[in-house]
């Protein structure tokens, strides 16, 4: 019973309105962000895989053996590093976003004998949606991709779309847009460690020039 206990994966996951941070078996630090899992053996053998699920930052802890991170389209290899993985597959852009904060990674799909690139500690790449195609780099700085980690919530020039479910996630409620229409709108947003969605919400109207109210789940923007 205990040699079938141990043979299990672990999966951890971060629900709605709320963020988990843990250490992995070689000592390894991940913070999940809202709506997210990570699944991975409970103890590595020769390498450390992983497969996430929504947006995690890794602190790598140096190790001989290659560190595995893999997406519904892209794999993240790195040895001793920090950086943050987001990968949404119901997103807009069904794509895995990475940024990269110290040391060295490598990203591309994670097909077989598929192309890898390097990064630079600052620098962010994108596995495009379904057929994988590895971006060159983003204007996204390394404040902007990992704010979430703060509490902040930073967008630049982004479709309102793709803010709206990082907002939901973030304080588990609803939000809808009347006329649909409007989720195309691009919107730049920074706020500090904003204390509800009715904050967000607030700003985000205030910048597009809408009105809000409140839902019995949330709340929903109109013109």
């Amino acid at each position: 019973m205990l040699a079938y206990w141990w043979q299990q994966p672990v999966v951890r996951a971060a629900s709605q309105g709320e963020q988990l941070s843990f250490t992995l078996p070689d000592g390894s630090k991940v913070q999940l962000n809202s709506g997210s899992a990570l699944r991975y053996d409970r103890s590595f053998g020769d390498a450390r895989v992983l497969f996430l699920k929504g947006e995690a930052f890794f602190e790598v802890d140096s190790d001989e053996r290659p560190f595995l991170v893999r997406t519904h389209n892209a794999k993240v290899r790195a040895l001793g590093t920090a950086f943050n993985v987001q990968a949404r597959p119901d997103a807009p852009s069904a794509g895995t976003q990475v940024t990269l904060v110290e040391g060295t990674v490598e990203v591309g799909s994670r097909e077989a004998g598929a192309k890898t690139v390097q990064m630079r500690p600052g620098e962010t790449r994108r596995v495009q949606g379904r057929e994988a195609r590895l971006s060159e780099p983003l204007a996204v700085t390394v404040k902007e991709a990992t704010a979430w980690r703060r509490g902040d919530l930073i967008v630049k020039d982004r479709p309102l779309e793709s803010l709206l479910p990082e907002v939901e996630r973030r304080f588990a409620v609803e939000l809808a847009v009347r006329p649909d229409s409007l989720r195309q709108q691009r919107i730049s947003l920074a706020l500090r460690k904003p204390s509800s969605a009715e904050a967000v919400v607030r700003d985000v109207a205030l910048v597009l020039g809408l009105q809000y109210r409140e839902t019995a789940g949330g709340f929903t923007l109109h013109e």
